[in-house]
């Protein structure tokens, strides 16, 4: 019920705030929280069980590499401690040296003997996303997961090279950072990326727009119609990634996922991931765009981080003899450790392939596949 009624409030707020010729209709908006509300199956018995907190086995992930994008905050650093005691080696990316040094030592402070470092990666650079490959050396990876994010920027911002905020870090950089370690990915690698159920509140034509403007966005800015979009641009990343997978014969798995209403660090209420935008706190501004929202949110009652961040270290850590054959649960969307169903937008092949081809050519990045 508090997941709908976010899902709810997240349509009102792209409806509110769109131009009067892009609001949605009554239909529309009932339909697609109608449709994102709805699990269709679960995927392992751990599932079912709906722990509080999805533990990791000990030792389970003995010889698996796990590389974490903004790992020192929020859920990633939640998963990275609690994949480090399942054994994987993690490696944990942010911003800065100082971010990257307060996840490790954060992690190692909660799981003795954890094998953790940290590579600084700012998502808004390409510059940056391509210097990975060279810090983590020859490194194969297992398991990549996108989780960083910024959500709902009260004002149009760029990245480094020119992108609108949202879009530029939630999907760009982690579409470039994907392509770029492709070539150190491992056979069976597990690509993860963190999504939104705010994905419903998208509209086709600001997608359409985006990819005719070279991934450079609506050319209105709506800081939760761009939020929005970007995570449905997560989704139709992972189906299409999947597909040519599959076509190439190419063992591993892609999915997305929703990790809930997550309360994170410094008051800030974000639907996954950490502030990649890195400011410390919130301005005045910023407070009094989100205070609608947070009040609402308050009233709710959110997620802790601890159950937040069950769904993605669920899908990092399950076993083979679970689910890990990905071949079955590759390029679907999951929500509370269910695959679950998506906006009927984001099961439109033929977007998800533009999509992927605009992230190509906005980025200069090539998929080996």
């Amino acid at each position: 019920m508090v997941i709908m009624l976010f899902q709810v409030w997240c349509m009102y707020m792209v409806h509110a705030m769109a131009p009067p010729s892009q609001n949605l209709n009554r239909k529309q908006f009932l339909g697609g929280v109608t449709a994102s509300s709805l699990v269709v199956k679960p995927i392992v018995a751990a599932a079912e069980q709906k722990p509080d907190v999805f533990e990791v086995a000990p030792g389970s992930l003995d010889g698996q590499t796990v590389m974490i994008t903004g790992a020192n905050s929020g859920l990633g650093l939640e998963s990275a401690a609690r994949l480090a005691a399942g054994g994987a080696t993690i490696i944990a990316t942010a911003r800065s040296e100082e971010k990257a040094q307060f996840a490790i030592d954060t992690v190692k402070s909660r799981v003795s003997g954890a094998d953790i470092r940290g590579v600084v990666l700012d998502l808004a650079s390409l510059d940056s996303i391509r210097s990975v490959p060279k810090s983590i050396s020859n490194t194969n990876i297992d398991i990549l997961m996108n989780n960083a994010g910024v959500m709902a920027l009260p004002d149009e911002r760029r990245t480094q090279d020119g992108f609108e905020r949202q879009i530029g870090i939630n999907f760009l950089g982690h579409f470039a950072l994907t392509a770029i370690l492709m070539p150190q990915l491992a056979k069976k690698a597990r690509i993860i990326n963190v999504s939104s159920a705010a994905h419903i509140g998208a509209k086709k034509n600001d997608i359409e727009q985006a990819i005719v403007n070279n991934m450079f966005a609506p050319s209105k800015y709506s800081q939760w119609g761009n939020y929005c979009t970007s995570k449905a641009m997560n989704i139709l990343f992972s189906k299409e990634l999947q597909r040519r997978f599959d076509q190439a014969g190419r063992l591993g798995s892609i999915v997305s996922l929703h990790p809930g209403v997550v309360a994170t660090d410094l008051g800030r209420y974000l639907i996954g991931g950490s502030d990649a935008a890195g400011s410390a706190s919130l301005d005045l501004t910023q407070k009094q765009q989100a205070q609608p929202l947070l009040q609402f949110l308050s009233y709710l009652g959110v997620l802790p981080v601890e159950k937040g961040a069950n769904t993605q270290v669920f899908l990092a850590a399950a076993a083979d003899s679970e689910t890990r054959d990905l071949g079955a649960n590759g390029g679907l969307y999951f929500d509370k450790m269910q695959v679950a169903q998506s906006s009927q937008l984001t099961q439109d092949t033929d977007l998800a392939y533009r999509v992927f081809a605009a992230g190509e050519r906005a980025t200069g990045v090539s998929f080996l596949v």
